[in-house]
């Protein structure tokens, strides 16, 4: 990779100057490693050891030698809290206010799920997005599930009373088998999907999203398909980011996790991920389907490729 900062972005002299002007304590040895590193790692983190702090301080560094004005860091969280802690530390140091704005980019794993592929995959379909939000979902299934095309789910929905709204409220499209599938918030539906209630559901969601209104999820699936039948994507976005930092990582969810290999796992885009296993809160996050996932990784990372299709988008 040819580096997309200056050389010595990470000697000794240039860490310890940051250190001093931060007034922070002094490095120890696993610290020093984990700045110092260019290359894939992942940096597991006791609680309470100051990985925000020395994420920020790896940040400062690079923002402070950076030198390509299209290429950028990602940073990556799974909370608002995590990545507005990160963005308030690089706000205080002119260098790293660079951050802030473009080639960079630093927020949430579903913020960037949306900003690079599922609202594009969703915009190429020729759709105005005008809600991706769970509750507003909600709202809108169960107003047009009062249409008479939908009587059969109706009844269905109406003799199972909670259930039933819960499988029209949180239909979500999955991708199976090269296609955009719809589901129930838990992925089995009570019922076949050819089956009427079953066809009335994948009408009704189809429906809402020619409307442009979606759920968080279907960002993922979204994205998926557009991933498989458009691998170019993933190198465009893999090129804009030669270096990727990844906060929370013991959060992060087996889906998320998943959409991150599709897109950098078998890229030269340098990915070091922080976490502590021990605060996770997803029993899955770790057994994820292929050993790129898992963290923390105990010896150099092993890449997986993402199959491409190239059959036609299908439309809502």
């Amino acid at each position: 990779m040819i580096r997309p900062y200056l050389p010595d972005a990470f000697a000794t002299h240039k860490v310890e100057a940051m250190v001093k002007l931060l007034g922070l304590d002094p490095l120890d040895a696993e610290q020093w490693d984990f700045l110092q590193s260019e290359s894939t790692q992942d940096l597991q983190a006791a609680p309470g050891s100051g990985k925000t702090t020395l994420i920020g301080l790896k940040l400062a560094l690079m923002a402070d030698a950076w030198t390509s004005p299209t290429r950028g860091v990602c940073v990556l969280s799974h909370t608002n809290t995590a990545k507005n802690e990160i963005a308030d530390r690089m706000g205080l140091l002119a260098a790293g206010r660079s951050l802030l704005r473009y080639p960079h980019f630093i927020g949430t794993i579903q913020s960037f799920v949306h900003t690079f592929l599922g609202l594009p995959a969703v915009r190429a379909k020729r759709v105005e997005v005008r809600s991706v939000d769970d509750a507003t979902f909600e709202t809108a299934a169960l107003r047009l599930l009062q249409r008479p095309e939908y009587s059969t789910l109706r009844s269905y929905v109406g003799h199972h009373q909670h259930e039933g709204t819960g499988i029209v409220t949180g239909a979500t499209f999955t991708y199976q088998d090269g296609e955009l599938a719809v589901t129930g918030a838990a992925r089995d539906l009570p019922f076949g999907a050819q089956s009427p209630s079953g066809k009335e559901l994948d009408h009704l969601k189809r429906t809402l999203a020619r409307r442009g209104i979606f759920r968080f999820q279907d960002m993922y699936a979204i994205a998926q398909e557009y991933l498989a039948r458009h691998p170019d994507i993933a190198a465009a976005v893999t090129t804009r980011f030669p270096f990727v930092l990844l906060d929370e990582t013991q959060d992060t969810s087996a889906t998320q996790h998943k959409m991150l290999d599709l897109v950098f796992a078998s890229s030269s885009t340098v990915v070091q991920r922080v976490g502590d296993t021990n605060q996770g809160i997803y029993s899955d996050a770790a057994s994820v389907g292929g050993p790129a996932s898992l963290f923390p990784l105990p010896g150099p990372r092993s890449c997986r490729s993402a199959a491409a299709s190239g059959r036609r988008s299908r439309p809502w």
